[in-house]
């Protein structure tokens, strides 16, 4: 939402249910009581990535799919490159 992300890597089979702010589109793999951004409650996704790479597509954010990155897997099978902190 703040346009941070520059580019958005995720592994290619990498693919939980998570949960997404109605309020902000705030996206998790993990739920808590309300969004950590803004207080709405989380709603659950079917596949958090794909919200992921939709939210990044309308924000102009370059996608990079990889495949068998250790380093990536490391990170939990996404991660972003920011613009600005």
């Amino acid at each position: 939402e703040r346009g941070q992300v520059q580019t958005l890597l995720v592994e290619r089979n990498y693919r939980p249910a998570g949960w997404r702010c109605t309020g902000c589109a705030w996206i998790a793999v993990t739920l808590g009581d309300v969004c950590p951004m803004c207080g709405t409650t989380p709603v659950p996704v079917h596949d958090a990535v794909a919200e992921l790479m939709r939210l990044a597509l309308l924000q102009n954010v370059q996608i990079e799919v990889g495949e068998s990155i250790p380093a990536l897997d490391e990170m939990g099978g996404a991660a972003a490159l920011l613009r600005y902190a």
